[in-house]
C-alpha cells in the first residue's frame, strides 16, 4: 500500500519503494533465456528451420515489383502554355499540372487499352495471389477501375524546376519499360502540340485569309474590267497621237513614242520582277537564319555565311533604285514628247473626255480593290513572320525538351529485396526460436531455476539438489 512492497520471510520485516524490476532480476531472466535455449535446443532449431522455410516459400510467392524511371529536361518557350515563370518573369520550367496531363484519366484509359494492361496484370499474378484476389472480392469489381487506381498510385510524375521525373512500378520488367516509353513519348507529343500547333494554326489561318483576299481582288479586277469594257464599247480615240502611242494601228505611228512606251513597260516589268525576287529571297534567308541560330548558335560559320548572303541581297536594293530612276527618266521623256501615263498600259488607250471619268460604282469598286490589296500585303507580311516563328520554334524544340535519363529495362526486382528479406527472416527465426524455448520452459508453472523459487516464495534457498 502507498507505493511500498512488503517482503515476507524468516528475516526481519522491511519496507522499500516498489520498482518494476528487482535488483538482479534482469540478469536472472537473461540467463534463464540462454539456458532455456540450451535446454530446448532441438525445439529451437526446429522452430527456426520451419520459420526459415516459411519465409523462403513466402518469398517465392510474393509479387515482384520492377521499378523504371526516366528524367526529361523541359524548358517551355516564353509564352507557351504550361510554362512556369520565375521571380524575374522568365520561364523556369514546366508546371506540375502541364506534366500530369499524361496521367489524366483519359490518357490512362488509352494506355490501358493500347498496352492491354489488364490482361498482362492477370498473367503476372501467381495462383496464390489470384486466390487472394478472389477472397478479397477483387474479381467482382470492374477491372478497368482497379487498373486506373493502380496506375494513379504507381505511375508518378514529378516536376522539379526544369526537370521532369517519371517513375513506374509493375510486376513485369518488359511491360514496365513499354509503359514508361509510351508515357515519355506522350509527354513530348503533348508539349509539341501545346507549343507548335498554335503557331502552325496561326500561319495556316493567315495564309487562308491571304488566299481569300487574293480571290476578292481577282473578282474585283474582273468586275472593273467588265465595267470599263462596257463603257468603252464603240468609243473612239481622242487624237491621232493617242493612236500612235498605243502602237496597235497603222495610221502613221510615232516611232519615238512607241519606242519610249515599250522601254517604260519593259523597265517596269523588270523592276517588279526584281522586287518580287528580292522579297522572296529575303524571306527564305530570314527563315534559314532563324533556324540556324536556334540550332547552331550565333557564331557558327553557316550562320555567318547566311548573314553575308542576306546583306548581299539587301545591297541589291541599290540596283532596284537605279532601275526606278531610269524608269522615271524615260517617263519624263515620254511625257515631254506628248505621251500620257495612262497610255502606258497595253490595253488602255486614251478615250474621249466623256469616257475618262469613272461613275460611282466603278470608283467604289476601284477603292475596294485598293483596300483589299493593302490588306493582302499586311496578311502576306504577317504570314511570313508566322512561318519564321514556326520554323524557329520547331528548330528549338529538341533543345528545349530532351531526355536526360532514358528508361532502361530493369535487371532485378525492386521489391522484395532478397538481402533485406533474408535478414528479416533470420531475425524472425531467431526471435521465434527463443520465444518457443522460453515458452516451453515456463509452461505449466514449473520452477526450473533457483532464483525462480527464491523470488516466488520470498524465502532463501538453503540447498539445491542437482537433477539426476
Amino acid at each position: 500500500m502507498g507505493g511500498l512492497s512488503t517482503r515476507h520471510g524468516p528475516g526481519a520485516l522491511s519496507s522499500e519503494p516498489a520498482t518494476l524490476f528487482e535488483p538482479g532480476e534482469l540478469r536472472d531472466w537473461f540467463g534463464f533465456v540462454v539456458r532455456a535455449v540450451r535446454r530446448r535446443w532441438k525445439l529451437s532449431c526446429c522452430i527456426a528451420a520451419i520459420f526459415a522455410a516459411a519465409s523462403a516459400a513466402a518469398f517465392q510467392v510474393m509479387p515482384r515489383r520492377y521499378h523504371v524511371e526516366s528524367r526529361i529536361f523541359a524548358m517551355p518557350s516564353d509564352g507557351a502554355p504550361g510554362a512556369l515563370r520565375g521571380n524575374n518573369g522568365d520561364p523556369s520550367g514546366l508546371a506540375q499540372g502541364a506534366a500530369e496531363v499524361v496521367v489524366s484519366e483519359t490518357s490512362l484509359k488509352e494506355l490501358i487499352r493500347a498496352k492491354d494492361l489488364i490482361e498482362r496484370w492477370q498473367r503476372s499474378r501467381t495462383r496464390a495471389l489470384r486466390l487472394l484476389d478472389r477472397v478479397r472480392g477483387a474479381d467482382e469489381e470492374e477491372p478497368e477501375r482497379l487498373m486506373l487506381a493502380y496506375l494513379r498510385k504507381n505511375l508518378i510524375v514529378q516536376v522539379k524546376g526544369a526537370e521532369v521525373t517519371i517513375a513506374f512500378d509493375w510486376p513485369e520488367p518488359d511491360t514496365a519499360l513499354e509503359v514508361m516509353q509510351t508515357v515519355q513519348e506522350k509527354l513530348l507529343a503533348a508539349r509539341r502540340e501545346a507549343e507548335l500547333d498554335p503557331l502552325e494554326r496561326k500561319a495556316e489561318s493567315l495564309e487562308a485569309s491571304a488566299a481569300q483576299a487574293k480571290a476578292r481582288i481577282d473578282a474585283g479586277v474582273l468586275q472593273i474590267d467588265a465595267a470599263v469594257k462596257a463603257r468603252r464599247r464603240g468609243a473612239r480615240a481622242s487624237s491621232v497621237r493617242s493612236l500612235q502611242a498605243d502602237g496597235r494601228f497603222r495610221d502613221l505611228p510615232d516611232p519615238q513614242l512607241v519606242a519610249l512606251r515599250q522601254q517604260i513597260i519593259v523597265q517596269r516589268k523588270s523592276i517588279a520582277e526584281a522586287e518580287e525576287s528580292q522579297r522572296t529571297r529575303l524571306s527564305e534567308l530570314n527563315a534559314k537564319l532563324a533556324e540556324q541560330r536556334a540550332t547552331l548558335g550565333p557564331a557558327h560559320p553557316a550562320v555567318l555565311d547566311t548573314q553575308d548572303e542576306l546583306r548581299a541581297v539587301e545591297r541589291d536594293g541599290a540596283k532596284i533604285q537605279l532601275l526606278k530612276s531610269q524608269e522615271q527618266e524615260l517617263l519624263a521623256s515620254y511625257v515631254r514628247a506628248g505621251g500620257k501615263e495612262i497610255e502606258l498600259l497595253p490595253d488602255a488607250p486614251a478615250w474621249p473626255a466623256e469616257l475618262k471619268e469613272d461613275d460611282a460604282a466603278l470608283t467604289y469598286a476601284k477603292a475596294q480593290v485598293a483596300m483589299e490589296m493593302t490588306a493582302l500585303q499586311r496578311l502576306l507580311d504577317d504570314s511570313s513572320q508566322a512561318r519564321v516563328a514556326l520554323a524557329s520554334a520547331r528548330a528549338a524544340f529538341p533543345s528545349r525538351y530532351s531526355v536526360l535519363q532514358p528508361a532502361r529495362l530493369p535487371q532485378k526486382a525492386a521489391a522484395p529485396n532478397p538481402p533485406l528479406f533474408a535478414l528479416a527472416g533470420a531475425i524472425g527465426a531467431i526471435l521465434l526460436a527463443i520465444f518457443g524455448a522460453v515458452a516451453a520452459d515456463l509452461r505449466g508453472g514449473v520452477i526450473r531455476e533457483t532464483w525462480q523459487a527464491q523470488r516466488l516464495l520470498r524465502m532463501p534457498v538453503l540447498a539445491e539438489v542437482p537433477e539426476p
